[in-house]
């Protein structure tokens, strides 16, 4: 694929997720330049899993009449 091409197909994401281990400084730079966002070295199953578990931790939010 030609620089050209990869650039303007990554130009419509809104997002790019790079897995757990994953990281490229230079690559995240060029695409928060163009707007998009960048998370690297996360992975997702842990992540959800963090906010599963403070979620169940969480007092139930219970509607006050006003």
């Amino acid at each position: 694929m030609s620089q050209g091409r990869w650039q303007t197909e990554w130009a419509r994401a809104r997002a790019v997720w790079l897995q757990s281990g994953i990281r490229d400084d230079r690559t995240a730079a060029a695409l928060a330049r163009a707007g998009i966002l960048v998370v690297q070295d996360r992975c997702l199953m842990v992540d959800y899993r963090s906010v599963a578990r403070t979620a169940a931790r969480a007092p139930a939010s219970v509607p006050q009449n006003e």
